[in-house]
């Protein structure tokens, strides 16, 4: 386990024998938030909190986003020759 502290925020991160990270946890004055990640290899490729999940689809074989998934709705990156991400567009545009 990680932490770091932060005006009223306490952050705590879990991670595995990788280095990459599982659980994100948010202790702020209010009550706890935590986020658990579920990692593809060095590609994080599903984030859950108590009431939301959001999946990304990448490129096959690369770290270029494509598509990302939050519970019913789906949107598309929209990236630069890099593949470096600049915007998330939904159906509606």
């Amino acid at each position: 386990m990680i932490g770091s502290q932060h005006g009223d925020h306490a952050h705590r991160y879990s991670v595995d024998a990788a280095g990459n990270r599982l659980k994100q946890g948010v202790d702020k004055q209010q009550g706890l938030a935590d986020n658990r990640h579920h990692p593809d290899d060095d590609r994080i490729v599903q984030e859950e909190t108590d009431n939301q999940r959001t999946t990304v689809v990448y490129e096959l074989g690369s770290f270029m986003p494509r598509l990302r998934t939050d519970d019913q709705l789906v949107s598309a990156y929209i990236t630069e020759a890099l593949g470096t991400s600049m915007q998330l567009v939904t159906p509606n545009g």
